[in-house]
């Protein structure tokens, strides 16, 4: 996709421009920079706030009502900072507050004035490192808002972060460091985590303006009740449960950024795709990292009932490890690392700027349909049953996902309209926007997945698409076929029934090895090679299955899908063989 303006700026000051010719590149960056404003932070840009929070033109927008008085708030709330008389300095804000609520016809209900106030609080006060001129508002709040415990909460940790965000970082817990509690911190400067902060904020803005009816909410508030139900995104397909599945089982992005199906039982037109489940899992996920950041107990409530505790402990392979010194680190970097990685594939398709834009456009139609829940009953606080959940992911697709993706060109060329400033910058991103993109796969099968499309029948076409990965794998049957006859044939000669759960596949090798060094014939005696060759090529083939379904296999117990590890030369022959159990061991035989 096309970079971003702030990719062009950064490349114009890069070292190799510089040295080539610094003062065409600076000459060209003083053109082309944009100039804020004295009070407005470098780091954030139009593109990562809510549309109504940019102007008063309501044009494109889903809260039409809310551009106004959001500007009102700003400048009553700044009014209120510049008033040196601590008793009735908040005065004004009270007064605009009852204003706007007791009308014949109020103008504004109380949720909305609690997400504007938020969204003020962060954008103009947490980003700019000024919470120190808001130490008096929280009892306002308290007092005048009526919050519930679960809004006081987002307003004690956004006022005062230091003392009430969990995990904030400071000197005395260096256990407990990870990368989301860092990109809280009120001096962080690094563009990307920033950028993933910024949509953060906006997602739980949204949360709090659609509330409890919604999914997300639960996600965020009261995870444990996900347990025994069914996860949104998830292509588990069955219930979340502590001693089973977890909702991450089946929120499985690959390495090339697509979707792995953890079953197929329900794959249809209508099943969550790339790249709408990217904002999807940013949802949930993001919704995790928040219950995180505000409940002390969020490590015990997460780990281990919700998300897998064997992933986020995972130590057989490299890949497979999650950073941290503590188990809250580790469980931090779990979640954020889904963040980042949905962040980043989203990236690909829009650019930096064009990813914020999708998912707040997503957040903001999440809430408003929310708000209009007798016309959306499809959205819920939890999923009961798979009909629920596989018709919430429909609806998100048609209704929210691709009205927004579909819109993309237009937002940008509206936030671009009022960011803009002189006549050069206009001209060339009106010129950089009639270049067409390369397109690619991607863009295929994201028209492909398109709902308006799901009448014509396409579906031989997506299963195949859906398969590539699959389809690769199957390049290990042959090796995996000769190694289950090697095991259940040849070897079944050179170990009782009682020496299966000893014997491990080294010594079975070696008790091979000194049968044929027996022999006088020079070709058995080269069945030694040929049987290791068969060995060390079904462990590469087990060793790729685990590889590509992340450690994931069934039927497992009760025919559930269940974690399996690596195998070796040291792994024992019982977890190879097929046995008297379906479900235990006969991994081999499992895996074709």
């Amino acid at each position: 996709s096309k970079r971003s303006w702030n990719f062009l700026l950064s490349l114009l000051k890069f070292e190799r421009f510089q040295r080539l010719n610094a003062q065409w590149s600076n000459h060209l960056h003083s053109l082309l920079e944009i100039q804020y404003t004295s009070n407005r932070n470098n780091y954030l840009q139009l593109c990562h706030q809510i549309q109504f929070t940019l102007t008063i033109d309501n044009s494109l927008s889903i809260f039409p009502k809310l551009h106004q008085p959001y500007n009102e708030l700003m400048i009553v709330i700044d009014q209120c900072v510049q008033n040196t008389d601590q008793e009735q300095c908040w005065a004004p804000l009270s007064d605009w507050i009852q204003l706007k609520l007791n009308t014949d016809q109020p103008i504004l209900d109380l949720v909305e004035i609690k997400v504007m106030l938020l969204l003020n609080i962060y954008y103009n006060y947490y980003c700019n490192g000024q919470l120190a001129s808001l130490n008096t508002l929280l009892p306002v709040i308290e007092n005048i808002l009526q919050p519930s415990s679960e809004e006081l909460r987002i307003f004690r940790a956004f006022l005062q972060p230091e003392q009430y965000m969990v995990g904030y970082p400071n000197m005395n817990n260096s256990q407990d460091d990870n990368y989301l509690n860092n990109s809280f911190r009120l001096d962080c400067q690094d563009q990307e985590e920033l950028n993933i902060r910024h949509t953060l904020v906006n997602l739980l803005a949204m949360i709090m303006l659609g509330g409890r009816q919604c999914f997300l909410w639960t996600f965020t508030f009261e995870p444990l009740k996900l347990q025994n139900t069914f996860g949104f995104g998830s292509t588990a397909r069955t219930i979340i449960r502590h001693d089973s599945v977890h909702y991450d089982c089946g929120c499985i992005i690959s390495e090339t950024g697509e979707l792995y199906r953890f079953s197929t039982r329900e794959i249809n037109e209508n099943s969550l795709n790339v790249p709408a489940v990217y904002v999807a899992y940013f949802a949930t996920f993001g919704a995790l990292a928040w219950h995180l950041l505000l409940f002390d107990t969020s490590v015990q409530n997460l780990n281990g009932p919700i998300l897998s505790s064997g992933a986020i402990n995972a130590v057989e392979e490299i890949r497979f490890r999650i950073a941290g010194n503590s188990i809250r680190a580790k469980v931090c970097h779990f979640v954020r690392a889904r963040l980042f990685l949905t962040y980043n594939f989203l990236s690909l398709l829009a650019n930096e700027d064009g990813a914020c834009i999708i998912l707040n456009r997503c957040f903001e139609q999440i809430a408003q349909l929310t708000r209009q829940h007798n016309e959306n009953l499809w959205i819920k606080p939890l999923f009961t049953t798979l009909n629920d959940q596989l018709k919430a992911e429909q609806e998100f697709q048609t209704r929210i996902y691709y009205p927004v993706h579909e819109q993309l060109g237009i937002c940008k060329k509206f936030i671009n309209s009022l960011y803009l400033q002189s006549q050069i910058q206009k001209q060339f991103q009106e010129y950089i926007s009639q270049i067409p993109v390369h397109i690619q796969l991607t863009h295929f099968k994201t028209e492909l997945n398109n709902p308006k499309y799901s009448e014509l029948s396409f579906n031989i076409l997506r299963h195949m698409l859906d398969s590539f990965d699959f389809l690769k794998m199957t390049r290990i049957i042959y090796d995996l076929s000769q190694f289950y006859f090697l095991l259940h044939q040849t070897y079944a000669q050179l170990i009782t029934k009682d020496e299966f759960t000893t014997v491990n596949l080294q010594e079975l090798y070696q008790r091979d090895r000194k049968y044929w060094n027996y022999s006088d014939n020079f070709e058995n005696q080269n069945q030694n090679d040929k049987h290791l060759l068969i060995i060390e090529n079904g462990i590469k083939a087990v060793n790729a299955y685990h590889h590509f379904t992340n450690g994931l296999i069934r039927p497992g117990a009760c025919d559930e899908t269940q974690r399996f590890t690596t195998i070796t030369m040291k792994t024992p022959i019982s977890y190879l063989v097929t046995g008297d159990s379906h479900d235990e061991g006969d991994i081999v035989m499992r895996i074709l």
